[in-house]
């Protein structure tokens, strides 16, 4: 199922009542409209962001991360500062890089992540990923999870799906500390 979000109202109450009509199909799919950064622009948003197949790890409480493949559609770089849920307390991009032991680590990406014009960037468990921390309430499978990512385009609202998920053995717990730097993928 692809969902479409569009920044005018008639656009998206369409989008609200093909997203109705449509359910309980399994691994959804959402893509997000967003205005096409350039100068001179006539009024009407183009597609900038496409957000493929969202979903995030199902989990009782604490933290999870959320996954999908982010596409820019345009000709200009699209940088991605930031996310928030209502799921969620603190909500934080992450990227996972090898510390001093050789071991993978998850830290905050420090400016984003920058999609190059044309470019899939995939968010995936065991690298970057969308952090939910602070759960408000347990995700459980099928559960929808709002998610809004700030980026240089303007807002990219989208639904991620929970799957319960047993790949790559996530780890989302601090190792000795509370520190998000210290976190590990086990």
């Amino acid at each position: 199922m692809t969902t479409f979000f569009a920044f005018r109202p008639i656009l998206a109450a369409l989008a609200l009542a093909g997203l109705a009509a449509c359910g309980g199909s399994g691994a959804a799919t959402s893509s997000s409209t967003l205005p096409t950064p350039r100068a001179g622009s006539a009024a009407g948003p183009s597609t900038a962001l496409r957000i493929d197949d969202p979903w995030c790890k199902a989990a009782d409480a604490g933290m999870t991360g959320c996954f999908a493949t982010l596409v820019n559609l345009t000709d200009i770089a699209i940088r991605i500062t930031a996310a928030s849920s209502p799921a969620a307390g603190m909500t934080e991009l992450h990227e996972t890089v090898k510390n001093a032991d050789g071991q993978l680590q998850m830290q905050p990406a420090a400016g984003g992540f920058t999609l190059a014009p044309a470019q899939q960037f995939a968010l995936e468990p065991g690298a970057n990923h969308i952090m939910l921390m602070q759960l408000s309430a347990p995700l459980k499978n099928g559960d929808p999870v709002s998610i809004t990512l700030t980026t240089s385009a303007g807002p990219a609202p989208a639904t991620f799906v929970v799957r319960t998920f047993a790949g790559a053995n996530e780890s989302y717990q601090p190792s000795g500390s509370a520190s998000m730097g210290e976190m590990t993928h086990s």
